[in-house]
């Protein structure tokens, strides 16, 4: 029997069994339903490219989205110990100081401002280069500069200066907007994501059980109380007790989902799918929203970019370079700087970030240029003000959820 069962191997749930587990007396179980994060393009910065689609993601694609042409959109989500932070793109930034202030003064979440939340920044933190009161350092997540920024970068961030942006060598500093390089969620340049930084080092605990490859397939429930969970695992169904809590951390998508199979969510949404109400929770899957990003691809003139190193004698210098050195494109994140700025230039804060990726055709969606030598650039806006939702398509855990984020459904979202 766990005191804590923690559903979700992802960045939070990571740390949250590392936390938990500092107390030797309480016993806890990490569940995750992908495998261990051993997969080596996990760990090397220029893996990214090969994270977005394949097996270590749920395979998740939006319904047809009515503002964006009927598209179904690939909807990545992380399906291996660290979750989103083993695949992402290890690009690290923060929200800006006034989304944290709006959250407790306009929406009542006291304790959520900058001045509460920054203190926890600053002790997860292990920066490489940067020791001031918006950077820690000896915390578990290792942040480190790129070293050298690749060509195509230094030119974005050159362009981007002559078109007005200043230069901002610090997008977690005392101002977001401007253009720079990205600080990176690495060490050594080797990925650091949760299950690096946070869960790794505390793995021989013997009050902490890491099980992958364990499906959830809804939460136990006695009268109101969350009780326990049941699984599959191996192909076999089995229920886990707990005798404190369990704890939810699968995320926007996966959380939710888990809720609903257990009769907490909309109770007409649960009835409709044959699934007992336990508690009618109208929120449960409501209020669905994330940035909409628009990737432009551009074609170079010569062999300037990363692609480059799709030819095997490329890669091999590539190789042997990392290993040497440590640098070089093996390295580096793809997605190497950025800007922040305004569609509105009425706007407190910056509502719109730009990624500049020194390739072409690197997220699944994204197409390639046929010379073989491009680069990318994403556009996202910020605050999108379109809500959507997450539903059950049955009571199967098995079963592919419908995942509507109503992209631009606002029309100020089109519009920045």
């Amino acid at each position: 029997m766990y005191d804590y069962i923690v559903i979700g191997g992802g960045s939070s749930g990571c740390a949250l069994a590392a936390r938990l587990t500092e107390d030797s007396s309480v016993r806890v179980l990490l569940l995750e339903a992908g495998p261990r994060d051993k997969n080596p393009y996990i760990h090397i910065p220029v893996g990214f490219f090969k994270m977005t689609a394949g097996p270590l993601t749920w395979g998740l694609k939006t319904a047809p989205q009515k503002n964006a042409n009927n598209r179904e959109i690939p909807y990545a989500q992380g399906r291996v110990l660290g979750g989103g932070g083993s695949i992402n793109a290890e690009v690290f930034t923060r929200g800006c100081a006034e989304d944290y202030d709006a959250w407790e003064q306009e929406f009542g979440c006291t304790g959520w401002s900058y001045k509460d939340v920054q203190p926890f920044y600053l002790r997860s933190e292990d920066n490489d280069t940067l020791a001031d009161s918006y950077h820690g350092v000896g915390g578990p997540l290792g942040v480190s500069n790129l070293a050298p920024p690749h060509l195509m970068t230094r030119t974005f961030v050159q362009a981007c200066q002559q078109m007005g942006l200043p230069y901002n060598p610090d997008f977690n500093g005392a101002k977001q907007e401007g253009c720079g390089p990205y600080q990176t969620t690495t060490r050594n340049a080797r990925r650091c994501s949760a299950a690096v930084g946070y869960l790794a080092p505390v793995m021989a605990r013997p009050n902490l059980t890491v099980r992958t490859g364990v499906q959830i397939s809804k939460i136990v429930l006695e009268g109101s109380r969350a009780v326990g969970v049941e699984v599959i695992e191996n192909g076999r169904a089995q229920t886990i007790k707990t005798e404190r809590e369990v704890l939810l951390t699968a995320g926007a998508i996966g959380s939710p989902k888990l809720m609903m199979l257990s009769g907490l969510g909309p109770a007409d949404d649960l009835r409709e799918v044959g699934i007992d109400v336990a508690v009618d929770l109208p929120g449960v899957g409501q209020n669905l929203h994330d940035h909409f990003g628009i990737d432009i691809v551009y074609e170079l003139n010569g062999p300037h970019s990363l692609d480059k190193y799709n030819k095997l004698h490329w890669m091999a210098m590539a190789g042997l370079e990392y290993v040497l050195f440590r640098k070089g494109p093996v390295a580096s994140n793809i997605v190497e700087g950025g800007a922040f700025w305004y569609a509105d230039k009425q706007a407190p804060t910056p509502d719109l970030q730009f990624h500049f990726l020194i390739g072409a055709g690197v997220e699944e969606g994204v197409p390639k240029i046929p010379s073989g030598a491009g680069v990318t650039l994403n556009s996202y806006t910020l605050r999108p003000r379109a809500r959507g939702s997450v539903k059950l398509r049955s009571s199967d855990p098995q079963d592919m959820l419908i995942i509507d984020p109503n992209f631009l459904g606002d029309p100020y979202d089109l519009e920045t």
